[in-house]
């Protein structure tokens, strides 16, 4: 009787880790993606913003 709980309790552990894990491969790990609501906002609306920056770089050719 003792074995058959553990074995369940084994089994019940191993499902569990391997649900977590294909969780993990379908969504990527550590809050990237999952359970969160999406934003309905785009990234690039600046309507709403106090300032705005343009930045410039420059890159000389290199030296021949």
């Amino acid at each position: 009787m003792a074995t058959g709980i553990i074995i369940a309790l084994l089994i019940a552990i191993c499902l569990t880790a391997v649900k977590s894990y294909l969780k993990k491969l379908a969504h990527g790990c550590c809050g990237a993606g999952g359970d969160e609501e999406k934003r309905s906002k785009s990234k690039h609306d600046l309507s709403d913003c106090k300032y705005r920056y343009i930045v410039e770089i420059y890159s000389p050719s290199p030296a021949a």
